[in-house]
């Protein structure tokens, strides 16, 4: 393992508990195996019972919304667009690593995850923020989600700060979300796709953009809201989004799905499971 990897850990953000995404958390564990911590990450909805891999980091209600008073906090349900706080609790609940990765359970990778997710470690060191098209607000942009940026009373945000990221796959530093709360304590809100780049920028921070390197990370079509689309053509970025069930990846072409770690993975036991 080399020293850049010692810090770091794999966030893997679920909401279920099926076969498909045991599986999915199964390759991810098995591709990082001697590189780095990987943890499931699970909201625990009241009065539910999951069967949950080992070593399952599970966040309930109080971890997530109480931690400190915010207005993101306020609907106490994790909603698209404050998903940052379960980023938060998850990292505030693991206090040994630096550098983290939050990866959604509908991420795929389009070659062998391994190296994939080394490149991606190796890519991202030393950004305090990685994510997918991140972009400047352009005095003609209608994306949904800006006007949804607030800062606190008194504090004024230029919209040359205004930044905006897709982050099914992200990384971030401790650093950044250290000031993330600060920020949120303070009376910043807003979805989480606007407010988490615009924090980075104005407090000077590295962002990084997986949809920029060479060769991508992601790329749009592939990777997008909806669903992965014009797979037939090459180059394919090394992660696609969403794929969220097994259906769906059967549906896959047989150019990105065959070979894949999931493949393999799915007609495999799922992960130990914890009673």
């Amino acid at each position: 393992m080399t020293r850049s990897h010692e810090a770091v850990c794999l966030l893997f953000d679920a909401h279920k508990t099926d076969d498909f995404t045991l599986a999915q958390f199964g390759t991810y564990r098995r591709a990082l195996e001697g590189v780095c911590e990987v943890v499931f990450v699970m909201h625990a909805a009241p009065g539910v019972r999951y069967e949950l891999p080992e070593g399952a980091l599970v966040l309930d209600d109080a971890a997530i919304f109480d931690r400190a008073p915010c207005a993101k906090a306020s609907q106490r349900r994790l909603l698209p667009g404050n998903v940052d706080l379960k980023m938060l609790a998850a990292v505030e609940a693991l206090p040994g690593p630096e550098r983290f990765f939050f990866v959604e359970y509908d991420v795929l990778a389009t070659r062998a995850l391994r190296g994939a997710l080394n490149d991606l470690i190796a890519y991202t060191e030393g950004a305090d923020l990685a994510a997918s098209f991140v972009r400047e607000r352009s005095p003609d942009s209608t994306w949904m989600w800006w006007d949804t940026l607030l800062p606190p009373k008194g504090v004024a945000c230029p919209p040359a700060d205004f930044r905006k990221a897709f982050l099914p796959v992200t990384s971030f530093s401790r650093r950044m979300m250290t000031l993330y709360r600060a920020a949120l304590n303070a009376g910043w809100t807003g979805h989480q796709e606007v407010l988490l780049p615009t924090i980075a920028q104005i407090h000077g921070l590295t962002l990084r953009d997986l949809s920029r390197s060479n060769p991508r990370f992601t790329r749009s079509p592939q990777f997008n809201v909806h669903a992965p689309d014009g797979l037939e053509f090459e180059p394919r970025p090394l992660f696609i989004h969403p794929v969220k069930s097994v259906a769906q990846f059967l549906a896959l072409p047989d150019a990105v799905r065959v070979g894949c770690d999931l493949e393999a993975a799915l007609e495999l036991k799922p992960p130990d499971l914890a009673g």
